[in-house]
């Protein structure tokens, strides 16, 4: 599934390519990329309250990595 989100990503397939990225999220909820993926097109599409879960469970995974506390 993240691979095909990637694909419809490149595609301009937003809408498609965070069903994607979500069922790959939802089977691995580890899958970091997936979540990565998911918080920028949920800020491009003004989902920014989804945006921002996302942004949580990095952070969760992921302490010492700056970047998403930036965000």
């Amino acid at each position: 599934h993240y691979w095909l989100g990637e694909a419809y990503a490149k595609l301009g397939r937003v809408q498609d390519a965070i069903a994607r990225y979500e069922t790959s999220r939802d089977f691995d909820p580890g899958n970091l990329d997936a979540r990565h993926a998911l918080v920028g097109l949920y800020a491009s599409e003004r989902r920014y309250a989804d945006a921002a879960k996302e942004l949580r469970a990095i952070i969760s995974a992921e302490p010492d990595n700056g970047d998403p506390i930036y965000l």
